[in-house]
């Protein structure tokens, strides 16, 4: 079994939307399940490479903005990322 621990944070268009997204609770929890979801169908070969990670922040970001109607995310970004094999 693998360990990973992702901190990101998503970057959206102004102030006020991010404002907006804070204050909505159902949709932070919404994008927050999608992103978890995703990351479970992962492997650590995969995540551990600079590839991956790119193609897991262009992944993120087309999930949340499909699932999460009120929000469109223009970047993701890793502030955190450890993978423990």
């Amino acid at each position: 079994q693998r360990f990973l621990r992702v901190t990101l944070q998503l970057v959206v268009e102004t102030a006020e939307e991010a404002k907006e997204l804070e204050e909505t609770k159902v949709a932070v929890m919404h994008a927050r399940s999608i992103i978890l979801e995703h990351l479970t169908t992962q492997t650590s070969d995969t995540l551990v490479t600079a590839d991956g990670k790119a193609h897991l922040r262009e992944a993120i970001m087309e999930m949340v903005a499909e699932e999460v109607e009120e929000l469109e995310v223009l970047d993701v970004l890793f502030s955190d990322f450890v993978v423990q094999f």
